[in-house]
């Protein structure tokens, strides 16, 4: 069972809570004079349950002129999400880096597994992936 509660960012993966700290929201973009811009966080939140499988967040990257959409549906026993942005702006922007995602903290969490997606299985077929218990001690 899924359960997902995005205005507090939580995430939980059956008993187990998958991500426990606020939403990632970061952007970076550039216009066609060269001059950078970025976000940290999204502005003006609002969230609408449509019902319980489906959350809509809209906001705004203000530095970045760019308006977000958000749709989270829960879909069998996993998380869909649709990202839409839209220019708010008078000028075009390019996207140089989008940072979103759910958060959580690895400290105490020695026998979860990271693995580099969607770098898992190299070209040789070998798999990578570590225990976090191992990237801890180094």
């Amino acid at each position: 069972m899924i359960a997902l509660d995005i205005k507090a960012g939580k995430l939980f993966i059956g008993k187990m809570n998958f991500a426990d700290l606020p939403y990632n929201y970061i952007i970076t973009v550039h216009n066609d004079k060269g001059d950078k811009f970025s976000d940290t966080n999204l502005t003006g939140i609002k969230y609408q349950v449509v019902d319980k499988n489906e959350t809509i967040v809209t906001g705004k990257f203000i530095n970045c002129a760019l308006a977000l959409k958000q749709i989270f549906r829960r879909v069998n026993e996993r998380v869909e999400e649709t990202i839409s942005l839209k220019n708010i702006g008078t000028q075009q922007v390019f996207i140089d880096g989008i940072e979103l995602g759910f958060v959580t903290n690895i400290t105490n969490r020695p026998e979860w597994r990271l693995c580099a997606i969607p770098f898992r299985v190299q070209l040789d077929g070998s798999v990578h992936g570590l225990y976090n218990g191992i990237v801890k001690r180094g």
